[in-house]
């Protein structure tokens, strides 16, 4: 997944975005940019569970 961060002029203040998968998230400071930006690949890079066929292993106690 492509992350970029870029600092926008609105107005008279700066501002950092956050861009992923077409969205857009603002920050009014470049730390809290990287922070999410470095937070956000760690948690897509993550192993995933995923569900799939579960096998039920047959009752064998005699309760």
């Amino acid at each position: 997944m492509d992350i970029a961060i870029q600092q926008v002029c609105r107005g008279e203040r700066l501002e950092w975005h956050v861009e992923a998968l077409g969205m857009r998230v603002p920050f009014r400071d470049r730390a809290s940019a990287l922070a999410f930006a470095v937070r956000l690949q760690e948690r897509v890079e993550a192993p995933h569970w995923l569900p799939g066929k579960v096998e039920l292993l047959p009752n064998t106690s005699e309760d």
